[in-house]
Order: structure tokens, then C-alpha cells, then sequence
């Protein structure tokens, strides 16, 4: 596994926006398990966020997750540092930025070390600490000298000695002189071994070659991990063949790298056999033995017997053995494979988590005001600085005038005559001198003091404007979401009403289709009604006449049912029937006539009964059914007087009205809200220019 240090210079936007120096980069980083990545300035992260994507982009099989620090640096000038790690093969299981607050100490690194601790898979070092260091030129053996410090403070918060220190340390040439060098605790410190040479060249510019990137780690134990010879710095431009200036575009620097030892794949052991002479050696897959025969100290005779092939039983159980193991070794590489995988989605949806959460803060303006924020505290720190310097200076002043107000009392009790008189004025002529460096050491100390304090006054000014225009800001948004949200409103709850209005004129139409059907089956109805009446109609005319004419006949027929007359002689019978007989035989004729023409009428009368209950019925669902929707009942009105429901032509008339006044209704709504629209915009447009114009 290799791990390295890249001084990239000025790593940014402007730097990725070449191709050439994007792709070149890419290159070089995908060499590495774990990278250090110096010089970061990119303070919207865009240009982070697009190297990334790039170097997975190319590294499909070995996705990179990154871990990178708040930014860095005393003044306006700021950087970062970035980790770029590969998460199959490492762990992240720590981290934290290193507080350069120690007492009669404070702020000793211009950039503080930001500490990352791992969990490496593959490697004879499971746990790895690595310190990234990038000391200010000016103050690099100070800065370096003070790493020992953060090692001890990392071994004691860790408890661990596993650390590796890397970065550019700028300890070589005109910043760090070799008699500075061994006044370096770490450099002195024997545990400490420093892995790249003091004669190497990290520097790509031509113009020097100094050693400016190193690797240091602690202990034995670290030096055993590390494969031999390994840390060395990489001559990319070398390597990939590049041009001098476009070498310069990439960076100044070389990375530094160093690769530590794998772990050793387990190999079958063999037990160690002691050749003897005349040794007999039996054969696992055979009963064949083979003699050897030593002659001598050089000469072997070599004795083989041919035998049949035949299973031993103690290759079976090696062979159960082996399919145990070889089962136990794929569920346990499943489980690996499934934490793997459930520790890549957590890292991946923190990582979209984060990355979304960073946006919303640039958006809103929390990175600035953060930012403003960190130069207040450095401002008030280094007033505060400032200000024990001049305590210091005044303190030390006084107590100087106080020395040279008793130096002059005993100058005026001595006489000039006496030998101790010369001693005074000249222990006098050193204290005044000393009391003009020390006044204007206090001067100094004074004027940076105000400078100190103009400056904080200045950052606390800068944070509240910052943190007044990221109000401002809010508000804005604000008010452009709620006049947004307003309009989204305006316009919705149109289109919903026109979309309930059409229902409501669907609805209508249906219920205009709905009586005409009804009126047909009414119609229908009625004309059956009306035939099966003249039916019977015609039955009672029929029977009507038919009684009729049988009346007649017994009118007819009376006279001879008269009374007769006493004859003055005596009538004598006659021998045919008489006329009363026949005529009563044909009345006979005829009631029985009429009773069979009623009882032919009778189920027709059944049966008109029972078509007139179904009609009655009909009449009464059609009724119930159009008491029960209430709705299409004013439908069916007018203003002055109720419809029949027969009466199909007032009711679509009514109909076609209501829908004429429907539509006109919805003309007039959808009207009255585009005019409100625009009138809202008309009215919030020109305010929310003045608004932003003005912040």
C-alpha cells in the first residue's frame, strides 16, 4: 500500500481548468492508497468536488473518499488539507485538528496540523496516524520543532506510536540550516527516522534542488512496515515525459511517497524431512515407496518400485478438511464483502449528506460568515498577543526607571571626588540607554498594539457586515419564496377550479342526456298504456254491443209472454213449439254467448291489470329516483315554476341555460385571476428591485 504527500501549488479552480494539469493529476494521485494533498485554496470546494469525480471516474474498481479540513492560515490567505484515501483498502477511524494553544506557546503553526487516523486492511501496520505538515518558509524550524509537541499529544490521546509525519517542510536551503536541523527535536530524537534523503530533489523547478517534502515516522516498529528503499520522491515529469513549464503548471513540488509491506498470503507448510541413507518415503496417493541411496557426499542412487494407485483414508479427511475451510473462508469473505458494503453506503450517503448540507451552506452565506468569524479570533487572538507584549514593555520599563531613580539619589549623596561616583554615572549611562531601547521597544509594542487592534476592529466589522448581508440575504429569499409560494398558490387554486368548474359542465351535460332518456322511456311506457287501453276500450265496446244486442232480442220477444185473452171459445193447443220457447232458447244462446266472451276476457283484464301495476311502479322508481338527486333538482327549475318532469323540452331548455351561465362564470373567474396575477407582479417586481438593489 503506498501513501504519499503532493505539495499541489495553489490547488484550485484556476489550476483545473487546464485539461492537461486535470488529467496529469489524476494520474499521479490513482498511483496512491492514501494521498495528502497541500496547498488546497479552494474555498467553494467546486474544484475538490470535480477532482473527485474525475480520479472515481477513472478508478471504477478503487472509489476515493475524501477527508478534508476547516481552512487554514493566520491573514487573508487561507489553505486546507485533503485526504484522498481508497475506502476497500483503509478505515477512517479518526480525526481532529491539532489546537496550537499551548501556554506560553500559542499559535505556533501557521497552518495546524490536521491529524487523520486508520484502519488499514491489507498491511503489517493495521493502525496508521499521519500528521500532514506545510510550515510557513519563514518559520519552518520553529513549526517543525513544534511537531514534536503534536506527537505527543496524538500518542497521548490515541495511545498509539504508530505515526507518520509528511508534508513540506520546507527544511532545506536558505529556511533551515544543518546546524538548525539538529536542533529540531524530532530530527535529533534517534526514534525518529527520517525517510528521505537529505541529497533527494523535490522540487520540480530546475533552478534548485532542494529537499524541501520529507516522511518521518516513529519507532521500530513503523521502520519494519515500511518496504526498504521505498520512500522516494516521483519524478512525474519524468515519468510521463512533460516539458519543463508544462511540469511547472502541474506543481513545484514532487510527491513524496513511501510503500508499506503487504501481508503474506499463508503457504501450505511441509514438514521438514531428514534425508538418511537407504530412507524409505511413502507416497500419499500411491503404495509405492522410493529408496533413495546416498553414495557418498554427491552421488545418488535413486530405487523405485511400481505399485497399484489407491486412495489413502487420510486424503478423504484432508479433503473434508479443506472443503470446511474453503467454505469457512467464503462465508467469512461474505460477511467482509456485506460490512464492506453496508460501511461504503453509509460513507457515501454521509458523504451526499455533507456535500448537500456544504451547498445550502455556501447558498445561504454560513461559509463567509464562518470565515469572517475565524479572522475575528484570530484578530482578538493576536491583539491579545499584542497586548501582553506591551504589559510586558511597560512592566519592564517601569521597573528600569525604577532602577535609575535610585541609580540617581545615590549619584546625588556621593561626591564627585569620591571613585564610586564614576561607577554610578556610568551605571547610570547604561541604564539611560537601555531605558531609550526599552521606550521605544514599548513604542513599537504600542503601535502594534492599535495596528492589532485596528485590524480585529476591522474583522469584527467584516463579520457583522457578513453576517448583515446573510439577513439581508435570508430576508430576501424570504420574500422572493413567499411571493413565489403566493403565486404557485394564486395559479394553482385557478387551475383547480377551472378543473372543478369543467367537471361541474360534464356533469351537466350528463345530466341533459340523462331526462331525454328518461322522457323516451316515458313515451314508450305511455304508448303502451295508451294501446293496451283502446284494447280494452275495444273489448267493452265489444262486450257493450254484444249485451246491447241481446236486450233487444227480449224486448222483442216480450209480446208473446202477454197475457191472454178468454176467448169465447175454447182455443185448442197447437202442436208445434211456441214462440216464447224459441226466443227463450235464444237468449239462452246469448247469455251464454256473453259469459264466454267475459270469461275470454278475463285474463286479458289480468293481464292489463298487471301492465298497468308495472307502469304504476315504474313511474313510482322514476319518481323516487329523481327525488333522490337533489343536486340536479335546480337543474330542472326555473326562478318561477317547477318543471313536469314529462315536459322534455322545458327541461333542455333549462339545461342549455345553466350551461350558458356556467361558462360565463368560469370566463369571468379565470379573468378575475389572471388580473390579480399580474397586478401581483406588477406590485413585486419593482420592490424586490429596490429591495436588492439597495442591500
Amino acid at each position: 500500500m503506498k501513501v504519499a504527500s503532493f505539495n499541489i501549488q495553489k490547488f484550485g479552480k484556476t489550476k483545473l481548468s487546464d485539461p492537461f494539469v486535470l488529467k496529469t493529476l489524476v494520474k499521479i494521485v490513482s498511483r496512491y492508497d492514501i494521498i495528502v494533498i497541500l496547498e488546497v485554496v479552494d474555498s467553494s470546494g467546486d474544484a475538490v468536488d470535480k477532482f473527485l469525480e474525475k480520479l472515481n471516474g477513472s478508478n471504477k474498481s478503487n472509489h476515493y473518499t475524501k477527508k478534508i479540513s476547516t481552512r487554514l492560515g493566520r491573514g487573508n490567505y487561507k489553505e486546507q488539507f485533503m485526504f484522498l484515501y481508497r475506502d476497500n483498502l483503509v478505515d477512517l477511524v479518526g480525526s481532529y485538528q491539532y489546537a496550537d494553544n499551548q501556554p506560553g506557546d500559542e499559535d505556533a503553526f501557521a497552518r495546524e496540523p490536521y491529524v487523520l487516523r486508520f484502519k488499514c486492511h491489507g498491511t503489517v501496520m493495521k493502525d496508521l496516524v499521519l500528521i500532514p505538515v506545510h510550515t510557513k518558509p519563514e518559520d519552518s524550524v520553529k513549526e517543525l520543532d513544534e511537531l514534536y509537541d503534536v506527537f505527543e499529544d496524538v500518542k497521548k490521546k490515541w495511545k498509539t506510536d504508530n505515526i507518520m509525519i509528511l508534508g513540506d517542510f520546507n527544511a532545506d536551503g536558505s529556511y533551515v540550516s544543518k546546524k538548525e536541523m539538529q536542533k529540531i527535536r524530532i530530527r535529533s530524537d534517534k526514534n525518529f527516522h527520517w525517510l528521505i534523503d537529505d541529497d533527494e530533489d523535490t522540487t520540480a523547478n530546475t533552478k534548485n534542488d532542494n529537499t524541501y517534502d520529507r516522511i518521518v515516522v516513529y519507532g521500530d516498529d513503523m521502520l519494519d512496515a515500511v518496504v526498504p528503499n521505498s520512500a522516494t520522491p516521483f519524478n512525474f515529469q519524468k515519468a510521463y515525459k512533460i516539458k519543463d513549464e508544462d511540469a511547472l503548471k502541474v506543481s513545484d513540488h514532487y510527491p513524496v511517497e513511501v510503500e508499506l509491506k503487504q501481508l503474506q498470503k499463508r503457504k501450505r507448510k511441509w514438514s521438514s524431512m531428514k534425508f538418511r541413507r537407504n530412507t524409505v518415503f511413502p507416497s500419499s496417493y500411491a503404495t509405492c515407496l522410493y529408496r533413495h541411496q546416498v553414495s557418498g557426499p554427491v552421488q545418488w542412487n535413486l530405487h523405485r518400485t511400481y505399485c497399484t494407485q489407491q486412495q489413502s483414508p487420510k486424503d478423504e479427511q484432508s479433503k473434508m478438511t479443506a472443503v470446511k475451510e474453503r467454505t469457512a473462508s467464503a462465508l467469512t469473505y461474505a460477511g467482509e464483502l456485506g460490512r464492506q458494503w453496508g460501511r461504503n453506503s453509509v460513507r457515501t450517503a454521509t458523504a451526499t449528506v455533507n456535500y448537500w448540507w456544504g451547498k445550502y451552506e455556501e447558498f445561504v452565506g454560513l461559509n463567509e460568515v464562518r470565515d469572517a468569524q475565524s479572522q475575528v479570533t484570530e484578530g482578538e487572538k493576536a491583539f491579545m498577543i499584542a497586548r501582553g507584549i506591551v504589559r510586558e514593555a511597560h512592566g519592564s520599563l517601569e521597573a528600569l526607571q525604577v532602577r535609575l531613580k535610585e541609580v540617581r539619589d545615590r549619584l546625588d549623596r556621593v561626591s564627585r571626588e569620591e571613585a564610586h561616583y564614576l561607577e554610578l554615572a556610568t551605571l547610570e549611562h547604561k541604564l539611560l540607554q537601555e531605558e531609550r531601547r526599552l521606550r521605544t521597544a514599548y513604542e513599537n509594542a504600542e503601535e502594534a498594539e492599535r495596528e492589532k487592534f485596528a485590524l480585529f476592529s476591522a474583522a469584527v466589522r467584516e463579520s457583522h457586515e457578513k453576517e448583515r448581508t446573510r439577513a439581508e440575504r435570508t430576508k430576501n429569499w424570504s420574500i422572493i419564496g413567499s411571493v413565489l409560494g403566493t403565486v404557485i398558490g394564486v395559479m394553482g387554486s385557478t387551475y383547480v377550479n377551472r378543473v372543478r368548474l369543467q367537471e361541474l359542465k360534464s356533469l351537466l351535460l350528463e345530466a341533459q342526456k340523462g331526462p331525454v332518456s328518461l322522457q323516451e322511456a316515458i313515451k314508450i311506457q305511455a304508448s303502451m298504456h295508451k294501446t293496451q287501453q283502446d284494447e280494452l276500450g275495444n273489448l267493452i265496446e265489444s262486450l257493450r254491443a254484444a249485451v246491447k244486442g241481446g236486450v233487444e232480442d227480449v224486448k222483442a220477444v216480450k209480446p208473446a209472454f202477454a197475457p191472454p185473452r178468454t176467448p169465447a171459445f175454447p182455443v185448442v193447443p197447437p202442436s208445434t213449439p211456441s214462440v216464447s220457447e224459441e226466443a227463450i232458447k235464444e237468449i239462452l244462446q246469448h247469455s251464454q254467448r256473453a259469459q264466454g266472451l267475459i270469461e275470454d276476457l278475463k285474463p286479458q283484464l289480468e293481464h292489463l291489470e298487471e301492465n298497468v301495476g308495472k307502469v304504476e311502479t315504474e313511474l313510482q322508481a322514476v319518481k323516487m329516483s329523481l327525488q333522490s338527486r337533489p343536486v340536479e333538482k335546480p337543474v330542472i327549475q326555473t326562478r318561477d315554476t317547477k318543471l313536469l318532469v314529462c315536459d322534455t323540452e322545458i327541461v333542455i331548455q333549462g339545461l342549455d341555460e345553466t350551461e350558458k351561465r356556467l361558462e360565463a362564470q368560469i370566463n369571468k373567474t379565470s379573468l378575475y385571476n389572471t388580473v390579480l396575477t399580474c397586478a401581483a407582479f406588477a406590485v413585486t417586481v419593482p420592490v424586490l428591485f429596490v429591495m436588492l438593489r439597495g442591500s
